[in-house]
């Protein structure tokens, strides 16, 4: 599945902002991807039918406007880099981020 995904992603870049196995809501895998155009959401869709093992009848959609102005607060790496780093901190922990 892997050598599958990596060969679509290749032909067809997109930003994949987080792939990630888990358990929950009847589901196994969360995607967070960026799409422009519903058109490149569609497309990116089709892409994933040619993925062995993906059961695309069981994919659940959320679609955000980011131009919304009433979103509350977006994805932020660098806030959760942040979130990390205060936990450590707390726990007396050190990184090579902080020294």
């Amino acid at each position: 599945m892997r050598k599958a995904t990596i060969n679509i992603e290749r032909n067809a870049p997109h930003a994949a902002l987080l792939a990630v196995n888990g358990l929950g809501m009847k589901k196994n895998r969360l995607f967070i991807s960026f799409y422009e155009k519903y058109s490149d959401y569609s497309e990116a869709m089709s892409l994933a039918k040619r993925i062995p093992l993906i059961n695309t009848k069981n994919i659940d959609s959320f679609l955000v406007d980011l131009n919304d102005e009433t979103n509350y607060r977006m994805l932020s790496m660098s806030a959760i880099a942040n979130h990390i780093l205060q936990r450590l901190e707390r726990k007396g922990q050190r990184t090579k981020l902080t020294g």
